[in-house]
């Protein structure tokens, strides 16, 4: 019996390492290009979101983070340099499916990012999280959606 936990605590060793290896590669280059392609690009896209009667509109370019809070989102958007939020009623899954934006991604069950605003990507043997600009939350990325982040985090900073 004690003999066979050897090799699991090996195993669990060795595929940690090597998740916290991509990972850290990963949030590396990412992270790069985000120095060289520091230029904010201004987008006036209005983007519209639905509460109930109520219509909200933000451009593209105000908009950081949306954030699922049950049957809610909290929209942090800034607004005269300033971070601001907004609660509305509707669930992420509705405004990813009615928002066909490719900046706007949806990183995680729980948030979508505003891709320009990223200020920083971090690996570890768990995945990557995000950091953005002006918001001190740490975002997580799903292991699901790391691939499709990466290309299109490129993909948007070329």
């Amino acid at each position: 019996m004690p003999i066979a936990i050897i090799p699991i605590i090996a195993i669990t060793f060795i595929t940690q390492n090597v998740y916290l290896k991509r990972n850290l590669k990963i949030s590396a280059q990412i992270n790069e290009s985000i120095n060289e392609n520091a230029s904010d690009n201004d987008n006036f896209k209005l983007i519209t979101f639905n509460s109930g009667v109520q219509k909200y509109s933000f451009p593209l370019n105000e908009i950081l983070l949306i954030e699922s809070e049950g049957n809610y989102v909290q929209i942090y958007h800034s607004e005269n340099g300033q971070i601001k939020t907004l609660l509305i009623r509707s669930t992420l899954k509705n405004i990813s499916t009615e928002i066909h934006e490719k900046e706007l991604f949806k990183c995680h069950r729980a948030f979508m990012i505003n891709i320009k605003h990223v200020e920083k990507v971090k690996g570890n043997s768990h995945g990557i999280s995000i950091s953005m600009k002006q918001i001190e939350k740490q975002i997580p990325v799903s292991r699901n959606n790391t691939k499709a982040f990466t290309e299109l985090f490129n993909s948007t900073k070329q």
